[in-house]
């Protein structure tokens, strides 16, 4: 009994455990040993009520007045039953629940990268199951349309988690990048070059690595 759910546990701790930055492969093998398992508590589960309904029936059969055989109609009146019936089923809600608690935490991961940038990295993609991708690219759309112009709130919400005080933050160019055109014009990135920009401009280039940010760079 004490091995019930230790499976569906390890399952949850590999994820819970590992560091922010590690993104562990899809333990396929594992959920699948969780699911075999729900289903082997499930057909001991019957098998019980089974076996308690056998011995109601006799039990009623047994009896000789209306009190007996509204008595014998309990299950409770069999408690080796009944405590094999709990164990089962509180395996069953057990696992059930580390597996959600598996796949939540996965999700909320893969939420959290696409707020990060809209591709993901090859090797957190590699890492991911058929269903994840799929659900990564269903996310990463619902987002867009809700950012866009026109049809949404027209603003790029991934460009920084913390409102900003200021809409124009001071960068330095980390390479010789070339020029560009930007909301306040056309910049010349030179490397070490130190400029005031756009956030909205800038967010993606500090992605990048081409500029960095000089608050967070003083920081250092």
């Amino acid at each position: 009994m004490a091995q019930y759910g230790k499976t569906a546990l390890e399952l949850y701790k590999e994820f819970a455990l590992c560091p922010p930055e590690v993104f562990p492969p899809y333990n396929d093998e594992l959920v699948r040993v969780v699911q075999m398992e729900v289903q082997e508590h499930k057909a001991l589960l019957d098998a019980a009520f089974m076996a308690a309904e056998e011995k109601v029936q006799k039990s009623e059969q047994a009896g000789t007045s209306a009190q007996v055989l509204g008595d014998a109609r309990k299950i409770d009146r069999f408690p080796e039953d009944v405590s094999t019936i709990v164990v089962h089923h509180s395996s069953i809600l057990r696992n059930k629940r580390l597996l959600l608690a598996y796949s939540q935490m996965r999700l909320d991961k893969i939420k959290a990268l696409r707020w990060q940038g809209r591709s993901l990295p090859d090797d957190i993609k590699n890492n991911l199951s058929t269903a994840e991708l799929q659900y990564f690219k269903s996310y990463d759309r619902l987002l867009s349309r809700y950012m866009r112009h026109g049809e949404g709130v027209g603003q790029d919400l991934t460009l920084d988690l913390i409102p900003p005080k200021d809409p124009e933050i001071q960068v330095r160019a980390l390479e010789d990048y070339g020029e560009m055109v930007a909301s306040n014009g056309t910049i010349h990135f030179q490397k070490n070059a130190v400029f005031f920009m756009a956030q909205e401009d800038a967010e993606p280039l500090i992605r990048q690595h081409v500029l960095e940010r000089m608050d967070m760079a003083d920081l250092h």
